[in-house]
């Protein structure tokens, strides 16, 4: 099973996805916490300078670097926040 000839030839056939789990998908919270990284990365690959080029398109699409850029975004997002909210008192 698994397999079916066609005009002499042995073809495989696309593997069944009944009984295997799907892997679950991210939802929108974690779309919007990478969102920023994406971004960053995406204008350092447009806008790279000519010394540059090979680093920025090793980085862009690469989950790891879009998730610390994100952490970077995020962190000084918190820390402007808290520095105008408990910073007067």
């Amino acid at each position: 099973m698994g397999r079916s000839v066609r005009e002499g030839r042995q073809i495989k056939s696309a593997p069944s996805a009944v009984g295997k789990e799907l892997r679950p998908t991210r939802g929108p919270a974690w779309l919007l916490f990478r969102a920023p990284g994406a971004l960053i990365l995406w204008w350092r690959y447009y806008f790279a300078k000519p010394g540059n080029i090979a680093l920025s398109a090793r980085q862009k699409g690469n989950p790891v670097m879009e998730v610390g850029f994100s952490l970077f975004f995020w962190g000084g997002i918190f820390f402007t926040l808290f520095l105008v909210l408990v910073g007067d008192r």
